[in-house]
C-alpha cells in the first residue's frame, strides 16, 4: 500500500493524527520495525478506538499474523468516507490469511507425500 494513501486514510479515519506522526507508523511498518512501529499507535489513536484497532490490524497483517488481523477489523464498522478504503484492506487480509493458510496445507501434503519441498 502507498505510504501517502495510508496517511490520508489515517487521518481521515482519526482526524486527529498528525501526518509525521502516521508516516513514522507506516514507515517503521514498510522496513519490517514492528516494534517501533507499535509504540507509534498510542500518538496516533485513542485507546480503544476504531483507529487503533485499525492500526494494529495492520501491525498484524505485516508481521503475518492474518487471523488475527481479521479478527480485529471484524467488528470496525464500515461507513463515511472510509467504507472503501476499509473493504480493500479488510479483503487484502481475508485473502492472504486464505492463500496462506491453503499454501502451509498444501505444503504439509506435500511434505506427507515425499516430494522435496523445494520442488513444489
Amino acid at each position: 500500500m502507498k505510504l501517502r494513501l495510508m496517511i490520508g486514510f489515517l487521518l481521515a479515519f482519526t482526524g486527529s493524527a498528525s501526518a509525521a506522526d502516521a508516516g513514522d507508523f507506516f514507515r517503521f511498518l514498510e522496513i519490517g520495525k514492528f516494534a517501533e512501529a507499535e509504540n507509534e499507535i498510542g500518538k496516533i489513536a485513542p485507546p480503544r478506538s476504531t483507529a487503533e484497532a485499525f492500526l494494529r490490524a495492520q501491525l498484524l497483517f505485516y508481521e503475518g499474523r492474518f487471523a488475527e488481523a481479521r479478527a480485529l477489523l471484524e467488528p470496525i464498522r464500515s461507513q463515511g468516507p472510509r467504507v472503501e478504503r476499509i473493504e480493500e484492506f479488510r479483503s487484502l487480509v481475508a485473502q492472504t490469511h486464505e492463500k496462506t493458510s491453503a499454501l502451509k496445507r498444501f505444503r504439509g501434503i506435500t511434505s506427507i507425500s515425499g516430494m522435496p519441498e523445494g520442488r513444489t
